[in-house]
């Protein structure tokens, strides 16, 4: 009785453990780890990270554009933002850094 008692809340633990983080959405297809980051002169201007960014270009763009959107939402309470680099930058201008991650950059505008 103790023996399957224990059996059970091992497998209770572990399944718990197999959930999928909510706050995770993948793009096209993957998910990607994020970064955010704030200028030093203002909150306002940010950059997104978004690492291993050749899985999916059009992917990781999406993720950028997230990150960024949350991050404005947050911070100011507006999804308005002004890319510098972002959704409307023509592809053939997106460029990978040397570690195969995006950036993208942008001004939240309250």
């Amino acid at each position: 009785m103790k023996k399957s008692a224990i059996a059970f809340a091992l497998a209770a633990l572990l399944l718990a453990g197999c959930e999928e983080d909510p706050n995770l959405q993948p793009f096209d297809g993957v998910f990607f780890e994020t970064k955010t980051s704030r200028f030093k002169d203002g909150k306002d201007q940010f950059t997104v990270t978004v690492d291993d960014a050749g899985q999916t270009i059009e992917g990781a763009l999406a993720a950028g554009t997230f990150e960024g959107t949350r991050y404005c939402i947050a911070n100011y309470g507006t999804s308005t933002i002004r890319w510098e680099i972002g959704p409307d930058t023509p592809r053939e201008q997106l460029a990978l850094a040397p570690d195969g991650s995006l950036t993208v950059a942008g001004r939240c505008d309250p």
